[in-house]
């Protein structure tokens, strides 16, 4: 066996190696501290504090007698005035309603478009990626304003036409109930499902599939015995998710409840912090909030549990070949094809339609002659007057929102997924039980916490406390995005650099953040368009001097004055589409550049 000599000066140095001591955590093998780890754990910390501020508050609030401000003491008082209230029953009721329709009408199109979108050789497949992306973006509660000009029974648009063809005296129809809350909720995440669920239906092994039809099933019996049991874990964490997610969206609500005092849970916590006759109720919209919380954070549990036994579910292993494609016929792509143009009609063209008709008529009117000969530009006028002071608030918004979201999940990210240090379990349980949070209770707990420190630090009704309770908010979005793209770092790039005498922060800087610069801008751009869209938050914490342009909008529909408020949601819409057709655009030529053709590489967009 041949036998390998060192140099003479190699044991020397081997001594010397093991006789110098290891670096510390925090430390660089120079002895000299590493500011940039230090930094990246102060980062950890604040995000830690924002996430339990929230928590904190909110139980604070809801045992205190009094304003937090003040040294009255702690009581029970707002429990047993809430739990003791009729409308406690009435709103935890009307809430499971929405949330059940909601979760029907979702799952009814986001289930079949994931099945035909990965599994049929559906010719549509690009008008369905589009669709779904723009119904993603598409604001809430431009949807609901749209349709509140359509279908109010007092001058909807449409009831107006009604009434003119048949001379009916009201009606007929009337956008205020719940089954129209559930019906425009649901189509509104059925994009989001369809992106939660389409690559658990492209993962299935299509040997599966063609063993069925093999043994004489069906299309249909396959789909029914063999597809949708294999998917029946995603379905389900997806239902549990949206659910949640359901019982908290406050747009449609706000529009098309509270005029007919349809309350839900985050439509009660608004009306007791903004009472019409009375001072606001901080300590009930607090216990309303914290039971709500609870609630959400369980469901929120059952959802990651379910999700983390999915290994249970697995029937796919090693290489797989090309995916067989199943063949539509043609009335199978006409029917998919009618499906995807009412949906089309019903969540983009008619709320477009409906938003540009009000923006030019001084009033709500019926197509006709004398509506076309009153139409004008003076609703646009209005808001482009408007627009210097809103545009301020909402660019310093869309902007500052996702760099605190990233910066934060970023850090914490790299702590939980990179690290050995202490803590990591117990950070990355508190981000995920931050998703049950709903918005407007965590602008609630930040609301409290901007008049408590007020006196130092005047944040209160500044566009800055919003800027943190959304980036707060945001943070767990961001962390999920960039914990799978941090596990797909390989732990010997790290391990190479530390035996180069690299400390862990510049390690940190040089390595893992360049390789995870993909998905960092990707939760950079989405964050940005959400926060755009939000309006539950801004809506609560903001004063009339700082408003975004989607409270200025909510704020003028309250007031009456809906043709502004059209013509604000028209600038806004085209603003959202273009930032969505603009990233699709990166997206797609970044695939073809690193050869993601097809599919694949679409749906990752």
């Amino acid at each position: 066996m041949t036998r390998t000599t060192e140099p003479l000066d190699a044991a020397p140095a081997r001594d010397a190696r093991e006789r110098a001591p290891r670096a510390r955590p925090g430390f660089a093998r120079s002895g000299r501290r590493d500011w940039i780890l230090v930094g990246v754990l102060v980062v950890v910390l604040v995000a830690l504090a924002l996430i339990l501020l929230k928590f904190v508050i909110l139980i604070a609030g809801s045992f205190h007698r009094g304003s937090l401000m003040t040294g009255e003491g702690y009581t029970l008082d707002h429990y047993r005035r809430i739990l003791t209230d009729p409308t406690f029953v009435r709103t935890a009721l009307n809430t499971l309603r929405i949330s059940l329709g909601t979760l029907v009408v979702m799952l009814a199109i986001s289930v079949p478009a994931a099945w035909v979108y990965t599994r049929t050789d559906f010719r549509g497949n690009r008008f369905i990626l589009l669709l779904f992306t723009a119904n993603v973006a598409v604001p809430g509660f431009l949807v609901a304003l749209a349709y509140q000009f359509m279908l109010n029974p007092t001058n909807g648009v449409i009831n107006l036409t009604l009434r003119g063809l048949y001379a009916w005296e009201s009606g007929p129809v009337n956008i205020y109930s719940m089954w129209w809350i559930a019906l425009l909720q649901g189509i509104s995440l059925a994009g989001a499902a369809f992106f939660m669920m389409a690559p658990t239906f492209r993962a299935i092994d299509s040997a599966l599939e063609e063993a069925a039809v093999t043994s004489g099933l069906s299309q249909g019996a396959t789909l029914r015995k063999v597809v949708l049991p294999v998917v029946a874990p995603a379905i389900l964490g997806t239902t549990i998710y949206y659910f949640v997610v359901s019982m908290e969206m406050f747009d449609y609500a706000a529009l098309l409840g509270l005029p007919r005092g349809i309350l839900v849970f985050s439509t009660w916590i608004y009306e007791l912090l903004n009472p019409a006759n009375s001072v606001p109720e901080y300590g009930a919209a607090s216990a309303v909030g914290l039971i709500f919380t609870l609630v959400a954070v369980i469901l929120v549990f059952v959802y990651f549990k379910l999700i983390g036994s999915g290994e249970r579910y697995a029937v796919l292993a090693g290489k797989r070949g090309a995916q067989h494609r199943i063949s539509l016929s043609r009335r199978q792509s006409a029917v998919a094809w009618t499906c995807l143009a009412v949906l089309a009609t019903v969540s983009l063209v008619a709320p477009i339609l409906s938003l540009a008709w009000t923006s030019l008529l001084p009033y709500l009117q019926a197509p006709s002659r004398a509506a076309l000969a009153a139409m004008n530009l003076d609703s646009y006028r209005v808001a482009i007057q408007e627009l210097p002071a809103l545009l301020q608030t909402t660019v310093t918004l869309v902007i500052s929102v996702p760099t605190v979201s990233v910066l934060l999940a970023l850090c914490t990210s790299w702590y939980v997924m990179r690290t050995r240090k202490p803590g990591r379990r117990v950070i990355d349980l508190l981000i995920m039980a931050a998703i049950g949070t709903p918005a407007i209770v965590g602008a609630l707990a930040f609301l409290y916490a901007g008049l408590a420190v007020y006196r130092w630090l005047p944040i209160y009704g500044s566009i800055w406390l919003v800027v943190i309770a959304m980036g707060a908010r945001y943070i767990t979005w961001a962390s999920r995005s960039l914990n799978s793209a941090m596990l797909q770092i390989g732990k010997e790039l790290e391990e190479s650099a530390a035996t180069s005498g690299l400390s862990l922060g510049r390690s940190f800087v040089s390595i893992v953040v360049p390789l995870v610069l993909p998905a960092i801008g990707f939760s950079w751009y989405w964050i940005a368009l959400l926060a755009l869209r939000e309006l539950s938050i801004p809506v609560l914490l903001m004063k009339d001097d700082t408003q975004v342009i989607a409270t200025s909008i909510f704020g003028f529909d309250v007031a009456g004055s809906t043709g502004v408020a059209a013509a604000l949601g028209v600038l806004l819409l085209v603003t959202i589409l273009l930032l969505v057709g603009l990233g699709q655009l990166v997206i797609r030529r970044r695939a073809k550049r690193s050869g993601e053709v097809g599919g694949g590489g679409e749906l990752a967009g």
